[in-house]
């Protein structure tokens, strides 16, 4: 080997073993670093990702979507204005009714709903869609427009709403989200029905992803005026739980839509969640941080409201401890500014330092080593 190849392979091997200690602290010193990442999440909005879904499922109909993050307050919908046939979705808000009656006192369990009692009729009518039981409850609250009147604060609405009021049997998207994560947040007000919904069609529905979650639904399945609709909506229990509403027209891939934004939106929660939680432990040794200082920013004001009468009766003196007290904060300002910047340095400097002067050791080393087998050639 040459010199000339002796002192590349030197210079090679010292900023090598200079940057190598270097590197890890640089990659690690992102704020976020412990956080995921997901180019679709970051790249795209929910309504990107949720078109881009409906294109996937080749949907040849209608749909209206819905989410909410219950924790975050976080909320999406498509078409999530559109009112469309429910089906047997008005169901949920109809128990919803009924079961808070009994939270207050109201009505009892064991009130009769044609031949069983309430606490029957409320599974048959949530769990397994019964009909009969849950028309025979909508027709002794009065019909449609006392249902509305009754149940318009479950869906966010408002009986003033004549939208609203004359819809009959339609609902929205919007509607059945809020009314899902009013159920999901406030369930005392509401005993029984949440149980019923998680019960609710193994396997089909919003129940056809695959996730390993809870999910609490009430499904609706009906073929009117000749057209076909399916609807599902519910409650996901991922950690932050979510409520979601599908509501679809002839899209002929109903079971793909249901699945698929179900999964998506789990993703979708389970990412950012993640990510907010990531933050979430940053905050705390930033504020501990800013204590200190707003605690020093207090001190001066408490002190200037303080007036010793000492200052009134003995001037002199007063005078004469105001000098050496100048003094004093002018060398502690001065010593301050005078400290070592090592004080400020993060925790690793010391161990970068060693590194450092071993790796400077060991390339004077190397080099004597290369001049004393340069002297040979």
């Amino acid at each position: 080997m040459t010199l000339r190849q002796k002192a590349v392979s030197f210079l090679s091997l010292f900023l090598v073993l200079t940057l190598l200690p270097v590197l890890p602290v640089r990659a690690g010193s992102g704020e976020e670093s412990d956080a995921p990442w997901d180019e679709r999440f970051e790249e795209q909005s929910w309504d990107e990702l949720v078109e881009q879904l409906i294109r996937d499922c080749h949907l040849s109909g209608e749909v209206a979507l819905g989410y909410k993050n219950t924790v975050t307050g976080e909320e999406h919908y498509y078409n999530g204005d559109t009112y469309i046939t429910g089906a047997s979705l008005y169901k949920t808000p109809l128990n919803m009714y009924y079961a808070e009656q009994i939270h207050l006192g109201n009505k009892s369990w064991d009130d009769p709903v044609l031949a069983v009692t309430y606490r029957e009729a409320q599974r048959s009518s949530l769990t397994y869609s019964n009909n009969n039981a849950s028309l025979t409850m909508l027709q002794s609250l009065g019909g449609w427009k006392s249902f509305r009147e009754l149940v318009a604060g479950y869906l966010g609405e408002s009986a003033e709403n004549s939208a609203y009021m004359q819809a009959q049997d339609t609902f929205t998207a919007r509607q059945m989200t809020h009314c899902m994560d009013l159920l999901c947040t406030e369930s005392d007000r509401f005993p029984g029905v949440m149980d019923c919904l998680l019960d609710s069609a193994p396997g089909k529905f919003l129940k056809m992803a695959e996730v390993d979650y809870p999910i609490a639904q009430k499904y609706g399945n009906v073929g009117a005026q000749g057209n076909r609709y399916f609807h599902a909506a519910g409650i996901v229990y991922t950690e932050d739980p979510i409520a979601l509403a599908v509501l679809t027209v002839n899209v002929g891939n109903q079971g793909g839509i249901l699945k698929g934004f179900t999964e998506l939106m789990c993703e979708y929660t389970e990412y950012f969640t993640a990510r907010r939680k990531a933050g979430e432990t940053e905050e705390p040794a930033a504020q501990e941080a800013e204590e200190p200082a707003a605690q020093e920013a207090e001190e001066p004001a408490a002190q200037e409201t303080e007036e010793p009468a000492a200052q009134e009766t003995e001037e002199t003196a007063a005078q004469e401890t105001e000098e050496p007290a100048v003094q004093e904060t002018e060398e502690s300002a001065a010593r301050e500014a005078e400290e070592p910047a090592v004080k400020e340095s993060p925790a690793h400097a010391p161990i970068l330092a060693a590194l450092f002067a071993v790796t400077l050791l060991a390339a004077i080393l190397f080099f004597r080593w290369v001049i004393r087998s340069g002297r040979r050639y």
